[in-house]
């Protein structure tokens, strides 16, 4: 199913677009996880917040994990909910693409916090 690189799913391949599919499952409901850490703060990077200063968080996100786990990897769910077991390059894949909104929206704080101090600077300087 990979083909020079990439996931080969437009020639009809049933078992590409499995993967494909999966690999959009996980990725959507890993990233929305891994996300809900950055929420707790619109101005503050979530290592500044503490990741592990909410443990109910921490416990629903590891849940999710594991029932997200537990979908793709025993056979009875993986044909109850039609997903495959990726390999280790497509875990990597989507391990990858669930955790950019994170550093997404943590490069965006970081960008409005330095924003907000060169305003504030400059604000200083001409007496505001």
């Amino acid at each position: 199913y990979w083909s020079s690189g990439t996931l080969d799913f437009a020639s009809g391949n049933a078992a590409a677009l499995a993967h494909a599919q999966t690999y959009a499952f996980i990725v959507l409901s890993l990233s929305q996880l891994f996300h809900a850490l950055n929420m707790r703060s619109m101005t503050h990077s979530v290592f500044k917040v503490g990741i592990f200063k909410n443990m109910w968080l921490i416990g629903a996100i590891i849940i999710g994990i594991t029932l997200q786990i537990a979908v793709v990897g025993i056979p009875f769910l993986e044909k109850a909910f039609g997903t495959v077991m990726p390999d280790l390059r497509g875990l990597l894949l989507v391990a990858g693409l669930s955790i950019a909104p994170l550093v997404i929206h943590e490069i965006a704080k970081l960008f409005i916090s330095m924003c907000r101090a060169i305003t504030k600077r400059e604000g200083k300087k001409a007496g505001v």
